[in-house]
């Protein structure tokens, strides 16, 4: 099973909100995609997948603070 993890998003930004999953669970997620949006204190990010993943599984819920490396 692959977990994606929040990567870091710089500037020294502790934490994000995820808004919203743009894949469902059971998905084949390609290079690229992109897999989520999440808001910060600075700006509204979409995060691409960095390989292609047999289906991945959504750990945390829109509208949740999620910390870069947790899953």
């Amino acid at each position: 099973m692959k977990y994606f993890k929040l990567p870091d998003l710089g500037e020294g930004l502790p934490e994000a909100e995820i808004l919203e999953w743009l894949i469902q669970e059971g998905d084949t997620v390609k290079t690229d995609q992109v897999l989520v949006s999440v808001e910060t204190a600075k700006a509204i990010i979409e995060i691409p997948s960095l390989r292609t993943v047999p289906s991945p599984i959504c750990l945390v819920p829109p509208a949740t603070l999620s910390i870069p490396g947790n899953p």
